[in-house]
């Protein structure tokens, strides 16, 4: 049953809220990304284990993450935001 005087309000859909903060959060994912094109870390193997003498050398890693994934990342989290803001 509508409310009187509330022609001109409009109410969250769920799935527009949904939609608005899964956006966001691939906004923030694929600018990070474009940020800090590389994640780097270091693990610690054991190179040699002869009863109780053990080696072990530090490895420095890295994964690269490709620009155009960033950016198609982030222009479908613009996408959803902008199609979650005209659902509500």
């Amino acid at each position: 049953m509508p409310v009187r005087g509330a022609r001109n309000m409009h109410l969250h859909t769920p799935k527009g809220d949904a939609m608005k903060i899964f956006g966001i959060a691939l906004l923030v994912v694929g600018l990070a990304s474009l940020a800090w094109p590389a994640i780097r870390y270091t693990t610690n193997e054991t190179v040699v284990d002869i009863g109780p003498v053990e080696v072990t050398a530090e490895r420095h890693k890295r994964i690269s993450i490709p620009t155009f994934a960033g950016a198609l990342t982030a222009v479908a989290g613009l996408v959803l935001v902008v199609a979650g803001s005209r659902r509500t």
